[in-house]
């Protein structure tokens, strides 16, 4: 794996293991321990050796996602199962942590019904679609929700086509997983032009707001995160809403995580995923009618490109010529008071029953989407000695002690179930030079344990820094990221430190929102686009990026970088400020590579080029580290042999680009012979790479 340097003076590392005869049948995965968010899985692995024995290997590992177990009446943890069952005429899933009902129609009140781990219930239906100008407050609804008969397409999800009417051409599709529920709307046709309706509405101001109604819900604790912010002075003060926000909503048993908006294909399945925008999730209070409303706010002009590829919009048909939803209305307060207040169900008679039916392909589509995940409450530790397999989302949350993550502690990704580690509360980083923490995806056998041996597929996220949540800023050093779509998100605060950190063959490096980081001695290599932040400022020193098509994908980020090497980036970018940065077109001549080490500098091309007024923390790094690969040793020590640390440090002014901790030696597959003595003195540091070392 390129550029892991792992290596410590000499520490032997094996897999525990046992011979058999050949022949002899693989066990089974074996569960040794469980918990409502984990279990740890023993594999026994073959290996068929050259004498006709074979070699079993063994390996653990501890598998985390929200939700994995529940506790049955015994008292005993029970694999969750994501099953609805269609019960006297209505959806019911009731195999996991939380349980949810689903009504026959989309209009019926509720319509979900979901009892949360603690007990305490969620009771909701999509009302309607509505449009606001943000510059006028003006409002219309566009579609209302009608009676709709639902459809359980095993095993987990209830669509309820048609579900607007005449309005628009939509469905809302109902998601039952071990980790939570998901409600998404699915557009399918385009909406209607905010400038045909009576006033018309400025469609560069206007928000697309989707009504969900709760019914006696518990208050949620809320979290007010500025997605854009509107700082013209002039322009602010003609606004009535200049502001777009995004509330994080804590229910205590369960959390609402950030929407998104997608396209989807003819079969479902997400399109471009880098087209996705984001969802802002509000919770409104009404009371003038007490009744209280989850509204998911996304600009239409962000769903324009998206649209695109849907049907034009039907003609509304059948609709009266004063019809609700063709009203533009003053401001939220009319808008709401317009609204016919639902009436809870009776007894059902001759009404709809859900039914179970096949798959069937919706046509090509825009999702809309809110989540709701069992948050994690342990205090986790990431042990140094452990390899953990993050198989679904995992939120880690409200934990009395920080969330703990030990050098040498490895973390691999599921490519499926949206695996991603998401900490919102204090981290306690103990990553070091030669043992960093390692996030992959999870056929990588490179290091940890193994999990599985297909591909290897990227996956979600690594790491997802809530800081807006913990009200903390994460300190993280020394730790490396490979094959993630998103290497690590920070969410809100200001003072944010990564140093000494490595980002391989990822699709984004750091993705930021409402926050000022700092980024210190960082390595990216293949990463496609290594900063995508809104309203966010990043100061960067000693960047090494080699391979991208975007250094500063967004316009909304201020980015410092200082004495960095910027090689094969190949669109354009603006730098904010700069200081010692060279920026070239190929990497040919400014590499050299030892064993897995790919971005050495070679001799003396950025080196001495740097400015030395950098952090002094990193300075003083940067004084124990190195940009000199290690002595490449090809021979067996056959005599009397003394390896000695090398005159390789760096010192001021610095050498341009990542450093690396200094290796003085490495080889693979040497051998001591002949009573030979190999003498290691005091700081020397040796690694080996390929699949053998040294034999003694």
């Amino acid at each position: 794996m390129k550029d892991l340097t792992t290596a410590a003076s000499f520490v032997l590392v094996g897999l525990a293991g046992f011979a058999l005869a050949a022949g002899a049948e693989p066990l089974a995965p074996l569960v040794l321990a469980r918990g409502p968010h984990h279990r740890v899985v023993q594999t026994v692995a073959p290996q068929p050796q050259a004498d006709g024995t074979t070699y079993y290997t063994t390996n653990t590992y501890t598998e985390i996602a929200n939700g994995m177990h529940f506790m049955d009446a015994t008292g005993n943890w029970i694999e969750s199962k994501e099953e609805i069952e269609i019960i006297n005429g209505v959806g019911v899933a009731r195999q996991g942590q939380h349980r949810v009902i689903f009504a026959a129609s989309a209009s019926d009140v509720p319509a979900i019904d979901m009892q949360m781990p603690d007990g305490n219930r969620l009771q909701s239906r999509v009302a309607g679609i509505s449009y606001l100008d943000r510059g006028s407050g003006q409002s219309a609804w566009v579609a209302l929700v009608h009676d709709a008969a639902g459809q359980v397409q095993p095993p987990n999800v209830v669509i309820y086509p048609a579900a607007f009417g005449n309005d628009l051409r939509a469905a809302i599709r109902c998601t039952y997983t071990k980790y939570g529920f998901a409600q998404d709307l699915l557009l399918q046709e385009q909406l209607l032009d905010p400038g045909a309706l009576n006033p018309p509405l400025n469609a560069d101001n206007v928000l697309v707001q989707l009504w969900t109604e709760f019914f006696s819900p518990p208050a949620p604790r809320k979290q007010e995160i500025t997605v854009y912010q509107e700082n013209d002075p002039a322009k602010r003060q003609q606004m009535a809403v200049p502001d777009l926000l995004d509330e994080y909503l804590d229910f205590g048993g369960m959390q609402m995580a950030q929407g998104v908006a997608l396209s989807l294909s003819e079969s479902g399945d997400p399109m471009n995923a880098d087209g996705a925008v984001r969802v802002c999730k509000t919770w409104v209070d009404d009371p003038a009618t007490g009744r209280h409303f989850l509204v998911e706010n996304v600009p239409y002009a962000w769903l324009q490109p998206l649209l695109q590829g849907l049907p034009p919009k039907q003609a509304a048909r059948d609709q009266p010529k004063d019809a609700l939803w063709a009203r533009v209305r003053p401001d939220r307060a009319t808008l709401l008071a317009s609204l016919p207040r639902p009436e809870r169900n009776q007894k059902r008679g001759e009404r709809l029953q859900l039914a179970k039916g096949p798959k069937t392909k919706t046509g090509r589509s825009l999702l809309i989407d809110y989540t709701t995940i069992n948050g994690n409450k342990t205090n986790w530790v990431f042990a140094g000695d452990q390899t953990f397999y993050v198989s679904g989302p995992v939120i880690l949350t409200g934990a009395t002690n920080a969330t703990v993550f030990e050098g040498g502690t490895v973390l691999k990704f599921s490519p499926t179930n949206t695996a991603k580690l998401t900490v919102q509360n204090q981290i306690n980083w103990q990553g070091t030079a030669f043992r960093p923490v390692l996030m992959s995806a999870r056929d990588d056998v490179t290091v940890g344990q193994k999990v599985a041996t297909n591909a290897i597929t990227s996956y979600d996220t690594a790491l997802y820094i809530n800081a807006a949540i913990a009200n903390t800023n994460a300190i993280l050093h020394h730790l490396r990221v490979a094959y993630a779509t998103n290497a690590i998100v920070l969410n809100g605060n200001t003072g944010h430190v990564i140093s000494h950190a490595q980002f391989v063959n990822c699709q984004n490096g750091i993705n930021a929102t409402n926050t000022v980081f700092s980024l210190r001695n960082a390595l990216f290599h293949n990463v496609s686009t290594v900063f995508n932040a809104v309203n966010s400022t990043g100061h960067c020193e000693h960047l090494t990026v080699d391979t991208a098509n975007w250094l500063n994908y967004s316009n909304y980020l201020t980015l410092n970088l200082t004495n960095s090497l910027l090689v094969s980036v190949t669109n354009a970018f603006t730098l904010s400020g700069s200081n010692s940065v060279s920026s070239v077109s190929s990497s040919s001549g400014v590499f050299t590579t030892v064993g897995a080490g790919y971005h050495y500098l070679a001799d003396n091309t950025y080196r001495n080029r740097g400015t030395p007024n950098i952090n002094p923390s990193l300075a003083a790094d940067l004084a124990a580290m190195t940009t000199y690969p290690p002595i490449l040793l090809t021979n067996d020590f056959t005599a009397f042999r003394i390896l000695a640390a090398q005159a390789i440090l760096d010192a001021s002014p610095w050498a341009l680009g990542y450093h690396y901790c200094p290796l003085h030696y490495a080889w693979t597959k040497l051998n001591v012979t002949n009573n030979a003595t190999l003498l290691l003195t005091n700081g020397v540091t040796i690694a080996n790479y390929g699949t053998l070392g040294l034999t003694i």
